[in-house]
């Protein structure tokens, strides 16, 4: 099945701050899931979190980096069931005293997975919110 999913979140941080949660593999881990990620194009990494019970997710995303362009653009593959081909883009824009974050994630993956994936990104964008309330001005 294809998927397209969009989110935008306005977030009253800076570009500058925004993009370091996204390419810091630590902050990364507060707010998305453990990883071993790595800002550079073309470099593999696994994004780890325990399956919730009744969940279709198996406990990790295989991921690369496909394209960074620093502070605006991040591209990821994202393939979190062993078949699925997705990518997950965020793209920010600055807004007035903040960023403007969209995300999207498309490709081809089962029915019951895009379905978790949309609560899922809604709930991490929340995490994310909180995190760079907490840490960021």
């Amino acid at each position: 099945m294809q998927i397209s999913l969009a989110f935008q979140e306005f977030y009253p941080h800076s570009p500058n701050a925004v993009w370091a949660a996204l390419t810091d593999s630590k902050v990364l881990a507060a707010w998305l899931m453990p990883n071993d990620f790595t800002a550079e194009v073309g470099k593999s990494f696994t994004f780890k979190e325990a399956p919730a019970l009744g969940s279709n997710w198996r406990g990790w995303a295989d991921c690369s980096v496909v394209e960074l362009d620093e502070p605006n653009k991040l591209v990821l593959s994202w393939d979190g069931t062993g078949s699925s081909k997705t990518t997950v883009t965020f793209e920010l824009k600055a807004e007035g005293q903040g960023t403007r974050v969209s995300l999207h994630h498309n490709g081809e993956t089962t029915n019951a997975d895009a379905a978790e994936l949309k609560e899922t990104w809604r709930h991490k964008l929340g995490n994310l919110q909180g995190w760079l309330r907490g840490h960021r001005s």
